[in-house]
């Protein structure tokens, strides 16, 4: 947490505190595992602190007013990599929006009922950390298709790897990383905006 505090006091972002200090401290981690210079423990201790810092890091910074928009994220069924989720999570709401983070291993049923008591949500981002998810993360997107065609679907996380990928798989768009999710929930809310004044406007006689 130290270390934290000091970037944020040195003038890193916040987002960059959760991106870069720890996403990007735990992905080394992971690839010294796989090197065989670090053992299993050790990327699960690493883990594990880094989700603790990340929800100290969300409740510091927690928006206040209100928000700009309301978002639902979550992992495929058979996800089980947290941390990632949770700092995208925490990222989009640094740009003020309301996420409603359902977790990992979530089936598509608990995406439909999430979005059913969500008001008005802008999309739903979808995480896919390896490609052996992607049939799974095309059921939730079906199933979502299937009771909310015009609902945007922002898929991303490590198991998706272009556009394309995500087109496949019946997404909307694809994020490659927590920046773009922002600027695609940010264009989405501006397209939002736009298509409403647009309604409200009176007609030219």
């Amino acid at each position: 947490w130290r270390v934290l505090d000091d970037a944020l006091a040195a003038g890193h972002s916040p987002s960059w505190v959760h991106v870069e200090l720890i996403g990007g401290t735990a992905g080394r981690v992971g690839c010294e595992v796989a090197a065989g210079r670090r053992d299993l423990v050790e990327e699960l201790i690493a883990t594990t602190t880094a989700t603790r810092l990340v929800a100290q890091l969300g409740a510091r910074f927690r928006h206040r007013g209100r928000a700009r928009g309301n978002v639902v994220m979550g992992s495929a069924p058979g996800e089980h990599h947290a941390l990632a989720l949770a700092i995208v999570a925490n990222v989009v709401r640094l740009a003020g929006y309301a996420v409603i983070e359902l977790g990992t291993d979530v089936p598509p049923e608990a995406f439909l009922a999430a979005v059913t008591h969500v008001e008005d949500p802008l999309a739903v981002g979808l995480g896919v950390t390896t490609a052996e998810r992607l049939p799974a993360a095309m059921g939730v997107i079906a199933a979502l298709r299937a009771a909310h065609p015009a609902l945007p679907v922002v898929l991303g996380g490590q198991g998706v790897r272009n556009q394309e990928v995500a087109g496949l798989v019946g997404a909307t768009t694809w994020a490659p990383d927590a920046d773009a999710v922002v600027a695609t929930i940010d264009r989405l809310a501006n397209d939002r905006r736009r298509a409403r004044r647009r309604s409200s406007a009176p007609l030219q006689s």
